[in-house]
């Protein structure tokens, strides 16, 4: 494992992270390689999404500090809740790449197609995103 330095998001970078953007992901990952401390061999967008999601929770406790407040309003009764959680006692799961490798590749039971899965990248849901978009257009 390899050892990760983030500092705080500055005003600047907020406000980067509240201006619209096409390209919800690009954004984020720029901001979350400018909090960066030594940079990856690998730009942030190009992560997969779990290491990706992964900065973005450690840039939001850096930033925010640990305790999440949320509120949630029920859709049927209008009722709230109000709760917090401490972001810092979330459990983090391994990535196991013998695990992984076991099961990438599967027979579909009734095509008999074969299927090979891969790591997708917050570059890869931008991408489909502008491409829906396209689509829809056309």
């Amino acid at each position: 494992p390899r050892l990760v330095e983030l500092r705080s998001m500055t005003a600047r970078d907020e406000m980067k992270r509240l201006s619209p953007s096409t390209t919800q992901f690009k954004n984020l990952a720029d901001i979350i390689e400018g909090c960066l401390i030594e940079k990856l061999p690998v730009h942030v967008y190009d992560l997969a999404c779990g290491d990706y999601e992964y900065l973005l929770h450690k840039l939001r406790i850096v930033t925010y500090g640990t305790e999440y407040l949320m509120s949630v309003r029920c859709p049927h009764c209008g009722q709230s809740f109000d709760a917090s959680a401490d972001l810092e006692s979330l459990e983090v799961k391994e990535f196991d790449i013998d695990t992984f490798n076991n099961l990438r590749t599967f027979v579909l039971p009734k095509s008999n197609h074969t299927v090979t899965i891969k790591f997708q990248t917050p570059r890869m849901l931008d991408e489909i995103e502008m491409r829906e978009k396209e689509l829809k257009r056309k």
